[in-house]
């Protein structure tokens, strides 16, 4: 099995080597990425002084997605050996997911109100209430606004999505992202009867948090989770 530390720096590294971070830098922030950065550059210089794994280097450089596997196994050997190397990546990844945290709350206040029976809401800086059963929420706000007795309203940053991804989900989210392209991903919908078309989101990492979104709310996240372990076993979808 996998070293954790393994898993998450090989999510990362799939997610930069797309495009040289430019993408994962809009989500997580441009401190995150130097970090990301410094993260990538250890792990592949330190797998670079072994001939075989130099192969395997340059070889997923060329092409991240094919040689994703090969280069995961030879990581998890130099870090389940080399204690030293262990220790630099953790104290790394922890950077990043501190780094990338800290961006995201800057990027806007998320907002949740429950409205029940008569009144409003008001929330935000200059919001003002609407009259009863109204809901204003002042600042760049984004997504649905439901009125009504017992309606939850979610403004910020996740909006867009009907349903609040629990943290614990957000391993598959990342393994869905790293070991499938974008093409893969929509053949996973297809498979599980998921209109691909229909999902928000226009990246493959858009794309796999809105099958993981759609498949937790409609109760089938084993049936995902199920496809994936046929497509990639020896990647721990649990």
């Amino acid at each position: 099995m996998l070293d954790p530390i393994t898993t998450g720096i090989v999510v990362v590294l799939g997610k930069y080597a797309l495009d040289k971070g430019a993408e994962l830098g809009a989500e997580v922030g441009p401190k995150a990425l130097d970090t990301a950065k410094e993260m990538v550059s250890s792990a592949l210089n330190y797998l670079r002084r072994e001939p075989k794994s130099e192969v395997i280097v340059a070889e997923y450089e060329e092409d991240p997605e094919t040689y994703a596997k090969p280069l995961e196994k030879k990581l998890d050997i130099a870090i389940q050996t080399d204690p030293a190397l262990k220790a630099e990546l953790e104290a790394l990844l922890l950077k990043f997911d501190e780094e990338a945290e800290t961006y995201a709350a800057a990027q806007g206040t998320t907002y949740t109100a429950v409205l029940k029976g008569s009144g409003a809401i008001a929330q935000g800086k200059g919001a003002t209430a609407v009259g009863e059963r109204g809901v204003n929420v002042g600042g760049n706000a984004g997504g649905p606004i439901i009125t009504g007795s017992g309606n939850v309203v979610n403004i910020g940053r996740s909006a867009a999505s009907s349903v609040s991804l629990p943290s614990s989900l957000a391993p598959l989210r990342d393994n869905l992202s790293t070991y499938f392209n974008k093409s893969e991903l929509k053949s996973l919908c297809f498979d599980l009867g998921v209109a691909s078309d229909d999902l928000p989101g226009e990246t493959r990492s858009e794309l796999a948090q809105a099958l993981v979104e759609h498949c937790y709310e409609r109760g089938r996240l084993p049936e995902l989770i199920s496809r994936c372990q046929a497509e990639r076993p020896h990647v721990n979808w649990q």
